[in-house]
């Protein structure tokens, strides 16, 4: 009798592996991943926020302080131009109170004249560095409580001179005018220039002729011509002038 062996195989069903499937554990992961990045990004850009708020904020602090700076400092130069002028003004008075009290001599340590204007005994004289019309000229001496240049003794003269013997032949209108009529000359005063201090030099036939300095002489010429022009006042003028802006309502409403 044949003995057969038989042999069994067992296998088990089992479906083939799927290679697109992650597993349960992956998954998981991989969405707290992308949850950590979005709070990070969130938190990034609200980081970004609030530094551009705080910039901004910053900017405007400094910007306001250096501004409030900027208006100290220029409330403290103003203070120091004005404590400048107000003791310039104090210095003045006093030195017109002496004047006025007693003599221009007695005042020779002061002076009265104003800034870029030149003493010379009891007057004060400014040589203008601005061209104008003879007629413009005067209006403006005018509004410096002030005339046009009137020469009437040797000692003004030389002076006057000697100041101009270094204006490189500059030429100045000066307060001597022509009447049409009769062709005479006269100061803005109504006096005549003396014969032995000047002599007017005729250059040219105008129709409204005006006096000009030059050097050591007098010229006419054209008073629509364009010159210089030299100031004078008296120094007792200035100080009166200077009396009244002390007593003005205006001029305490400043100081108080």
């Amino acid at each position: 009798m044949q003995v057969e062996e038989v042999y069994t195989s067992l296998q088990w069903d089992s479906s083939p592996p799927n290679h697109y499937e992650k597993p349960l554990f992956s998954n998981k992961c991989a969405g707290m991943w992308r949850v950590m990045v979005m709070v990070s990004c969130i938190l990034c850009l609200g980081s970004l926020a609030a530094s551009f708020y705080l910039g901004i904020k910053l900017f405007q602090i400094s910007t306001i302080a250096a501004k409030q700076q900027e208006n100290l400092i220029q409330q403290e130069r103003e203070l120091l131009n004005f404590t400048q002028w107000k003791r310039k003004q104090d210095r003045l008075m006093k030195c017109c109170q002496t004047l006025m009290g007693n003599s221009v001599s007695s005042a020779h340590n002061c002076s009265p004249c104003p800034d870029n204007w030149i003493q010379n005994g009891e007057r004060c004289y400014y040589f203008s560095r601005q061209w104008q019309v003879w007629r413009r000229s005067k209006e403006l001496c005018f509004k410096e409580d002030a005339k046009l240049l009137q020469i009437d003794n040797k000692e003004e003269m030389d002076f006057i001179t000697s100041i101009l013997k270094n204006k490189n032949g500059d030429q100045y209108w000066v307060g001597l005018s022509q009447e049409k009529r009769s062709g005479l000359w006269f100061w803005q005063d109504g006096s005549s220039p003396p014969p032995a201090l000047w002599s007017i030099q005729k250059l040219q036939s105008v129709n409204q002729g005006c006096g000009y300095l030059k050097d050591k002489a007098l010229f006419n010429a054209d008073c629509s011509n364009w010159k210089y022009f030299i100031f004078t006042v008296i120094m007792t003028g200035i100080c009166k002038s200077l009396q009244k802006r002390y007593s003005s309502d205006k001029y305490f409403k400043m100081n108080k």
